[in-house]
């Protein structure tokens, strides 16, 4: 598993889970006003109320984690886009390097000597 597919996969289910805590809060904010204001139907004003300000705090809890996907795409896509370029580097430099040694070993050169010795291989590898 990379980098790629953690932070692909861990977004979009955090926004997920985030919908979910939200949806179920709001049921249970709703049922236990519209219960409540059955109970006792002269208090049904201010029990509307506060139900009403419970359910935009909920709201803005869920339109909180949809800010930090949407802020967390974009820089999660720059780390994904880094590892790679360090990725392919690093690759470029293995290639480089097999390629120095091929060609060194057709001029004549024996590496293996060199690198138990201790001393620079050419190229500087």
């Amino acid at each position: 598993m990379d980098l790629s597919f953690g932070i692909g996969f861990a977004l979009p289910i955090a926004l997920g889970l985030a919908a979910l805590g939200s949806g179920m809060g709001l049921g249970r904010a709703v049922e236990g006003a519209t219960s409540a204001m059955g109970r006792q139907p002269e208090a049904a004003g201010k029990i509307q109320l506060a139900m009403l300000l419970g359910c935009a705090f909920i709201e803005a809890l869920t339109i909180y984690a949809l800010v930090v996907y949407i802020m967390g795409a974009p820089m999660a896509k720059q780390e994904i886009e880094a590892a790679r370029a360090v990725g392919m580097a690093n690759a470029a430099a293995q290639a480089s390097y097999q390629t120095s040694a091929a060609s060194a070993e057709k001029l004549g050169f024996d590496l293996s000597a060199a690198e138990s010795e201790g001393q620079p291989l050419p190229g500087g590898h």
